[in-house]
């Protein structure tokens, strides 16, 4: 009975501090964490915060029609609301030449450039679900590997 208690109480902590869909941390436990980084900094251990917002160059091609929200744990979908595959690859172009001009700055000079994969499938008129349409998934994309 006390194991099972224990078990109970370590599943309930574990989801009060982790993402239910990524199993990342959530923001309360990042923020607990990053106090004692913060003070590890403090005696010459380093510490850099990289934010990653991708919803934002999303948001600038979105229209009111359309959704956009996180699939998995390093993906989004965007359902695009009457809106044919020509219509899509312009979006989805605007979305990787956004990204694109992107880059992260470090230390010595060095910069990270920024890519997005990006996978794209329309929904058949037969098709009474997105299931299907999901099977599209951005790591099944070849530029995924490469950067491309």
């Amino acid at each position: 009975m006390v194991g099972l208690v224990s078990k109970i109480k370590t599943a309930s902590l574990m989801a009060a501090r982790t993402d239910q869909l990524t199993g990342l941390l959530n923001r309360r436990a990042l923020l607990e964490w990053s106090e004692a980084q913060v003070s590890s900094a403090r005696h010459a251990q380093a510490l850099t915060v990289l934010m990653i917002d991708i919803d934002d160059a999303m948001r600038q091609i979105m229209r009111l029609r359309d959704q956009f929200g996180r699939f998995g744990g390093e993906e989004f979908v965007a359902l695009l609301a009457q809106t044919d595959s020509v219509a899509a690859r312009f979006m989805a172009e605007k979305l990787r030449e956004r990204v694109a001009v992107l880059s992260l700055a470090l230390d010595g000079g060095f910069a990270i450039q920024c890519t997005v994969s990006l996978g794209m499938a329309n929904l058949r008129p037969d098709e009474t679900s997105i299931d299907p349409v999901l099977s599209c998934r951005p790591g099944d994309v070849p530029g995924k590997s490469t950067g491309a």
